[in-house]
């Protein structure tokens, strides 16, 4: 994931619920409808899905109205049915998504539709029913509905799913009723109680403005994200993986002639030094680098060309030989050479990167580079960065890269500091992706962890640092990293959502810090992620800072 905000050494959360709220003003309806699905796709309408979904756009097994209906199985976690326009609609008057959808025979699959325009989306999440439910959901904040480019059914958990049918989808518009203004209980802060030092890299951003930046005084900004995990400074291109073909895209605003100086990353220090923000910046661990691009070549180097690996469910609409990995029958392409984006690299790699930014802007205590997390989400790459590692990352592999590229690190600057083991969120803590067997009940045999004493992964990570420190006489690992989303709504909308939304994105916070609190999403439990993560540390590698390097 990348863009999102990030929070290093949090120590201190505020609950803030019940705040007043001005009602929006209504909308009168109008006369305006635009269909996308009705016994088939809309003219202009096109099949974008990705990951492990099956679906038929006329299945006729269940059917809300007319002939056909749309079937969706999710044959694997966090996979999506995607409707998407390169023409968005010219209803600018609609401002609400309509649909009907039925869980089958079964019912209970978890489902998250969200509409997206350009720059917004809107969402909301379901559970379906095994009959027939009229759907509908408000666009309002959403910009110009004009800009509507796609609506995407999602699977927000990490398995398969039972099939499900959806008809009848429209862009329409219905008035709308003003919210409530919500009277909200006192609030008092006592500030003299529990004092104690914060960092000063408590608050940070992911790629943030550089104008933003400077009028926040932004102690820390962070180049993250699924694009980092694949990056070449010697180059300046970067794999952008399962978010966008698995295409080698070079920077946009780098002097080839000049490289590596000049290059997007050593642009992105540049703006930390002129705002006063540290960097933390993300170094690749999965072994595989972009490879240079051809001499004189135009044509998009990508993980799944479809003219070598035959067609695919989607390919880029501006560079059409490169697909998204998916067969045409709805499997995983496998077996394709990760040397067609990509060259294989050791710790070596980032000791010289590390050397060049030294020679550049200083060591980490003069004024360099002080932070280094340790890649991106490593527990997804099967997922993410399939097409260079398709078998699931494991509590061994994890470990072994992390003594070997972190070592690396410390034997280039003494002083710098690592963050790891970055995982993308709440399955990842327990499990490693080797557990995580598709369309098994997984959590019921952990193999990985089982194999390990049956030790949830954060806890055993922390032991093996701990253990190398003890028996090398060095830390290498300086914070425990993770990354964490609120599950029981869309918590990467640029967009207030309805007063429910409001409200739930108020309490979701309790999950930070509330011991108490039951997550409201397919995570049904305490997530108390603070205090647990200070536990994890006191338990098991005291002296370990904490990090949450995404959040939104």
């Amino acid at each position: 994931m990348h863009g999102k905000s990030v929070l290093i050494l949090l120590s201190l959360v505020l609950q803030l619920a019940g705040l007043g709220m001005a009602p929006a003003a209504p909308v009168s309806p109008a006369a305006a409808s635009l269909t996308i699905y009705a016994d088939a796709l809309a003219s202009g309408w096109d099949d974008w899905s990705w990951g492990g979904v099956t679906r038929s756009f006329a299945s006729t097994s269940f059917v809300h109205d007319g002939s056909t209906a749309i079937s969706v199985q999710y044959t694997g976690g966090w996979s999506g049915l995607q409707i998407g326009t390169n023409t968005p609609p010219s209803t600018s008057a609609a401002n609400t998504l309509e649909f009907w959808i039925s869980g089958g025979s079964s019912g209970g699959q978890a489902v998250r539709v969200t509409v997206g325009s350009t720059c917004a989306s809107a969402s909301k999440d379901l559970t379906l029913a095994n009959a027939w439910v009229k759907v509908t959901l408000s666009l309002a904040g959403l910009g110009n509905p004009a800009s509507i480019q796609s609506v995407t059914w999602f699977n927000p958990t990490d398995h398969a799913q039972p099939v499900f049918y959806v008809d009848n989808v429209v862009l329409t518009t219905v008035a709308l009723t003003p919210p409530a203004v919500l009277i909200g209980p006192a609030l008092s802060v006592d500030a003299a109680a529990g004092r104690h030092t914060i960092s000063p890299y408590i608050y940070g951003m992911n790629f943030p403005d550089e104008s933003l930046a400077a009028e926040l005084h932004l102690p820390l900004q962070r180049w993250g994200g699924n694009s980092t995990t694949r990056y070449n400074y010697l180059n300046d291109i970067s794999n952008r993986a399962s978010d966008w073909y698995f295409e080698n895209i070079p920077g946009e605003k780098s002097n080839p002639a000049t490289l590596p100086d000049g290059s997007d990353a050593d642009l992105f220090i540049e703006q930390g030094l002129r705002t006063g923000a540290q960097t933390l910046l993300t170094v690749p661990l999965i072994g595989w680098t972009p490879k240079n691009q051809p001499a004189g070549s135009t044509a998009r180097i990508c993980g799944f060309s479809a003219s070598k690996y035959g067609s695919q469910q989607s390919t880029d609409p501006w560079a059409p030989d490169c697909g998204n990995g998916v067969a045409s029958s709805g499997s995983d392409i496998t077996g394709n050479n990760p040397t067609d984006t990509s060259t294989a690299i050791t710790p070596a790699f980032d000791q010289d990167w590390m050397r060049y930014l030294i020679g550049k802007y200083g060591a980490s205590g003069s004024g360099g580079v002080r932070f280094y997390d340790l890649d991106n989400e490593p527990m997804l790459w099967n997922s993410t960065h399939r097409d260079v590692h398709p078998q699931p990352t494991s509590y061994d592999e994890l470990r072994d890269r992390t003594v070997s590229y972190a070592s690396a690190i410390k034997a280039v600057d003494p002083g710098a500091l690592t963050l790891g083991p970055v995982l993308w969120g709440w399955t990842a803590y327990f499990y490693s992706a080797k557990d995580e067997v598709p369309n098994t009940e997984w959590w019921n045999h952990p193999i990985d962890r089982l194999a390990h004493g049956n030790t949830p992964f954060v806890e055993w990570y922390l032991k093996q640092m701990q253990s190398y420190q003890q028996q090398h006489g060095q830390r290498i690992l300086d914070f425990l990293d993770l990354h964490y989303y609120p599950q029981s709504f869309d918590s990467v909308s640029n967009t207030a959502g309805d007063d429910a939304t409001q409200q739930m994105r108020l309490r979701s916070t309790r999950s930070l810090w509330d011991p108490t609190y039951v997550d409201e999403s397919w995570i049904n439990d305490t997530v108390n992620l603070l205090p647990r993560m200070h536990a994890w540390v006191d338990t098991d590698y005291p002296g370990t800072r904490l990090a949450i390097s995404e959040y939104s």
